[in-house]
């Protein structure tokens, strides 16, 4: 999905009331400020190699720092703007979300899928079932989030109906288990624990996060209390959660990744890098996560500390878009904007690509492992049909999968379960299939 560079928007509102404002002054723009002259300034920059900036850029990047901590003062807001504002609070604060059923009967009912890898598995040729498809409920709305349970047949889908819907995969009819309505949140984020039955989801433009109990259907929010300054934009999202189940990231602010417990919500803390986050993805047990900026670089964090324990550039492009970590957090895979992907083993010391795959044309907007770490699925936007599947650790694109006719279609998002399973968020719905190697 496309995101709201904050420097455009704030040059928007400056061209609204720019000669009118007491701050206005038209030598600025005659003026030059190094960005690299004191550690404090440091902080300004979008980009590493960025030095120089003229005085109007100057005075707007220090008042977006000063609101990024320091909320704007509600007299100091528009009355138009001021006016909506509360409109929306009051609606937000009216509308009360429903609880849902609860899908407890149908965890204790439900067989648990076990996951039973293969140690041949073949690198030249590889076995697909189509399942059947789930189609747009009525509206044709686009979704943009996926999440395979990690026990269960069941997939959640996020979309921009404002509804979080759960299908019961039994590869014939996928009839809808539940749905959660969120009133006016466009769902752009949306998963599930990983041990527990519990959906954490994000929306469009909103500083809050939703859980939903699915045992018991009650739904709660974490919302913005602290004024912390990783979590200040008002758009909280790619929220992922760490394997181990501990602690949710969520993306915030654009140079800051915000953690949270998984268990009560609270603020744990943050980390910071140079530029802007793309991506991100924790290890196994929770205690490491890799940060990508769409600048290039890749930033290893220590998650109790939030300190900096690594920091290297990636050789597969300067516009990093996605990042995916196998389950044995050996292999990291990074997408960028080019349509190349890089593949690093952790294991050796000198960060090398042991392959770069460029079978993708377009900018790579999924990377998923298979949870038995044997296959990668990479995918690009802006056009049909990008998408392959990589066997792991040979790193050989698979030639038989997908065909000429197979309905990929323009990939928005998937997510590759165990045993096997994938699906594909495509413009005509959600494509299912399972890899029979996989079982």
């Amino acid at each position: 999905m496309e995101e709201v560079d904050e420097e455009e928007e704030m040059e928007e509102e400056d061209a609204e009331v720019e000669t009118g404002a007491a701050w206005y002054d038209s030598d600025d723009e005659k003026l030059s400020v190094s960005l690299t002259s004191s550690n404090r300034l440091r902080k300004l920059r979008r980009t590493e190699d960025e030095e120089f900036v003229n005085g109007k850029v100057y005075t707007r990047r220090l008042r977006q720092q000063f609101e990024r901590i320091y909320s704007v003062p509600e007299w100091a807001v528009p009355p138009e703007r001021r006016l909506k504002i509360r409109q929306v609070n009051a609606e937000e604060e009216d509308e009360d979300i429903l609880p849902t059923d609860p899908l407890s009967a149908l965890f204790q009912s439900s067989a648990r899928l076990t996951q039973r890898s293969t140690t041949s598995f073949p690198d030249d040729r590889i076995v697909i079932n189509a399942l059947l498809p789930i189609s747009n409920p009525v509206g044709d709305p686009r979704t943009y989030s996926l999440d395979l349970h990690p026990l269960h047949p069941l997939l959640l889908v996020g979309s921009w109906d404002y509804t979080l819907r759960i299908y019961s995969i039994d590869g014939k009819n996928n009839p809808l288990a539940t749905s959660l309505k969120l009133p006016r949140q466009k769902i752009q984020s949306a998963i599930f624990h990983p041990s527990k039955n519990i959906v954490y989801a994000t929306s469009l433009n909103q500083r809050r996060i939703f859980v939903w109990d699915l045992n018991t259907g009650a739904v709660r929010k974490i919302s913005n209390t602290l004024g912390e300054e990783a979590m200040t934009s008002q758009n909280w999202r790619n929220i992922k959660c760490s394997p181990d189940g501990r602690i949710v990231g969520v993306q915030g602010a654009p140079a800051y990744l915000g953690l949270l417990s998984a268990e009560s919500g609270q603020y744990l803390g943050w980390c910071k890098v140079e530029g802007k986050i793309a991506d991100y993805t924790f290890t196994q047990n929770g205690d490491k996560a890799f940060v990508i900026t769409a600048g290039g670089e890749v930033w290893e964090f220590e998650t109790q500390t939030r300190s900096v324990v690594n920091r290297w550039r990636d050789e597969g492009g300067v516009s990093l878009t996605k990042v995916a970590l196998s389950s044995n957090d050996r292999y990291l895979a990074i997408g960028s904007f080019s349509g190349v992907v890089t593949i690093y083993d952790l294991a050796r010391e000198i960060k090398s690509p042991v392959k770069t795959l460029m079978n993708l044309t377009t900018p790579i907007n999924n990377l998923a492992f298979s949870p038995d770490g044997q296959i990668l699925v990479m995918a690009g936007g802006g056009t049909s049909d990008q998408l392959r599947v990589v066997h792991i650790p040979a790193f050989k694109v698979f030639p038989n999968w997908p065909r000429v006719n197979t309905p990929i279609g323009n990939v928005d998002c998937i997510a590759v379960g165990i045993n096997g399973y994938l699906a594909v968020a495509r413009d005509k719905g959600v494509g299912l299939w399972r890899f029979r190697d996989l079982s």
